[in-house]
């Protein structure tokens, strides 16, 4: 494992559900993780979600992307720096206080 912490961004739907519910729930959102060899692949440190419509512009989906992944950096940093995280098996344990 590398030291670092991408955040990672990731916008979740069910194209399915948005022809039946025009009101379904989307979300942006990211994931922060320890860097390894294997993209995606590292230990989770954090993650976080943000509510999206069929309203929102392009403008508002990348400002709404930005917010998340920002959050959620800034969590898994603290987390961090805090030595909140413990690996094991591959596998984090988030110590919340």
């Amino acid at each position: 494992m590398y030291l670092g912490v991408p955040a990672r961004e990731s916008r979740f739907s069910d194209p399915g559900s948005l022809h039946a519910n025009p009101g379904a729930f989307f979300c942006c959102g990211a994931t922060a993780h320890y860097v390894t060899d294997n993209l995606d692949e590292g230990p989770i440190i954090a993650q976080d979600v943000i509510g999206c419509n069929h309203r929102d512009t392009v403008d508002d989906l990348m400002r709404k992307g930005k917010e998340v992944e920002r959050r959620v950096l800034a969590e898994a940093v603290r987390l961090y720096t805090e030595d909140r995280v413990l690996i094991y098996q591959n596998k984090t344990i988030v110590f919340e206080g």
